[in-house]
């Protein structure tokens, strides 16, 4: 069983301009050079949590033999949209922004549908698997590594789509929608110029 635990969205205007710049380096890793000015940003966590009752049973050679009596995840998926502070609510380029960073919204919350199969496929993996070995605790323990492999396998294959998706998102032509709607002179003075 795989079910979702997704809170609302959290937004949040207390971190200045470069407070946010060093937030987006240091949580979703995206590389940005000493001019560039980050306005906004989108953080996604996904924290799947997997329960299994293993169970092992003699063998019939002497030694255990593994498999998954029952098996539930939890998928926590937390988002945190952050604004400059410097930025007045209701702004046009507030709105701007917000409006940006609802899409990187949009596109983890489309994310779901995928995380939720690629995870649910780890967890029927492990639940078809056994493990032996001299030990209930050895077959045990094997069977948990193949669980923890398959887990984080799904995981870095939602991740590598979540960064591909998001990326595609923030483009030239995306950025350039604050100077478009709210002319040049708003737009420098979002940027502090």
């Amino acid at each position: 069983v795989v079910t979702l635990d997704v809170p609302p969205v959290v937004y949040d205007t207390s971190l200045n301009r470069a407070a946010i710049k060093k937030h987006e380096i240091a949580i979703n890793r995206r590389p940005h050079s000493e001019v560039d000015i980050i306005l906004g940003t989108t953080e996604t966590e996904i924290q799947p949590s997997a329960t299994l009752q293993i169970q092992a049973q003699p063998d019939g050679t002497g030694g255990f033999c593994a498999t998954v009596a029952s098996a539930k995840t939890v998928i926590s998926w937390k988002m945190v949209v952050h604004v400059a502070s410097e930025l007045k609510p209701g702004s046009c380029m507030y709105n701007v922004v917000m409006t940006h960073e609802q899409g990187h919204v949009d596109i983890a919350r489309g994310l779901m549908g995928m995380a939720t199969q690629l995870i649910g496929g780890a967890l029927a993996s492990v639940a078809r698997k056994s493990a032996t070995a001299a030990t209930p605790q050895e077959a045990s323990k094997k069977l948990e590594e193949a669980g923890s492999a398959a887990f984080n396998a799904a995981m870095t294959k939602i991740n590598a789509e979540m960064e591909r998706r998001q990326a595609a998102h923030d483009t030239p032509e995306e950025y350039a929608k604050g100077k478009q709607a709210c002319g040049l002179v708003a737009y420098y003075h979002a940027l502090g110029r």
